[in-house]
């Protein structure tokens, strides 16, 4: 069979798939006869590998459109934690009331999709592992127009957590409680609607992180994303941004936060130790109204504005309020530092 008379019967079983799979599964075999030839194929040859038209539309059409796991077989009491790898997937992590992990991953839009990737789940030693790996010889195209879901259902124990994502969302919608919480995204943004651990650790190359968070330890790591972290609670808070801004809004005793160019904007409760850097970004630092503090300033060209209703001591760049219970160091290059209350 030469290549005009191998695309037209692909075209008319494809006649039962929508319009945009279609399309592409077309694209996807013109590039396969188009790389054949290039390599010297014939085209009847390429039409032998490719394989009967028909038979690969019916095995595409009788698989299973989503790739699931419910893994009763878990042995919770030797877990420690659950570790997720997905590249492309928004990852969507709820609480269940029993021991089970559960796993589900699909195409919200084309289901077709999923085929070209492939769903592991197994645990090693005390480490629950789920990975969706994309593979490599699959004739489906893979990339734009992909809307990959992975959603996980992990036990009521609170289980330390790892998730690595690059270019997909990490999305927690409820409460989940948990042990250790890290989650890592290259292009993705991370929505924690509401996370209680016993520390917790966000990296971002772009994208954004929003989240509302309680643990003994909170981390936030982004180059170019906006890091905002409302009803943030914790001992010690550890924040950079490269050129993204930072907004945190929370209950901290020490606080240590830094950004290039990006503006700092912080309201922060109970304080005792804050550490603010940045080169060009400013800084809005909001305390309680009672709350009295130390502040050094350190810049080359920036302004200092304090907006306080306590009764002030200035001596050059360092400010003195109330009782000086909190000790804050500043330092910018240019920018400027505003406290209020």
């Amino acid at each position: 069979m030469n290549r005009k008379e191998y695309m037209e019967r692909l075209q008319m079983d494809l006649e039962a798939v929508d319009e945009q799979t279609a399309k592409e599964i077309l694209q996807d075999f013109t590039d396969h006869f188009e790389q054949g030839l290039s390599e010297g194929r014939s085209e009847e040859e390429i039409s032998e590998e490719l394989g009967d038209p028909a038979e690969l539309i019916s095995e595409l059409n009788t698989r299973p459109h989503r790739q699931a796991q419910a893994e009763s077989q878990t042995q919770i009491d030797a877990l420690s934690m659950v570790s997720i790898e997905a590249e492309s997937a928004d990852i969507t992590l709820k609480q269940g009331t029993g021991n089970d992990v559960l796993v589900d991953f699909y195409d919200s839009r084309n289901p077709l999709r999923v085929h070209n990737y492939r769903l592991e789940t197994v645990q090693e030693n005390d480490v629950y592992a789920i990975r969706v790996i994309r593979l490599q010889n699959s004739w489906l195209r893979a990339g734009a127009g992909e809307h990959l879901r992975l959603d996980v259902t992990l036990p009521s124990a609170s289980l330390d957590v790892k998730i690595s994502s690059m270019s997909g969302d990490i999305r927690v919608p409820e409460i989940l409680h948990c042990g250790k919480f890290a989650a890592s995204v290259q292009s993705g943004d991370i929505d924690i609607r509401a996370l209680d651990a016993e520390a917790v650790q966000f990296t971002s190359a772009s994208g954004d992180i929003h989240a509302a968070v309680r643990g003994e330890l909170i981390e936030a790591v982004s180059i170019s994303g906006d890091l905002d972290l409302t009803q943030a609670h914790g001992k010690l808070g550890k924040f950079r941004t490269t050129s993204g801004d930072l907004d945190i809004r929370g209950c901290f005793q020490a606080v240590l936060a830094e950004s290039k160019s990006g503006d700092l904007d912080l309201a922060i409760e109970a304080a005792e130790s804050l550490k603010l850097d940045t080169i060009s970004g400013d800084i809005h630092l909001t305390l309680p109204h009672t709350t009295g503090f130390v502040c050094s300033f350190t810049t080359i060209s920036g302004d200092l504005r304090p907006h306080i209703h306590l009764p002030l001591e200035r001596r050059g760049r360092q400010l003195s309020a109330g009782d000086g219970h909190a000790q804050i160091a500043v330092k910018t290059i240019s920018g400027d530092l505003k406290i209020s209350d």
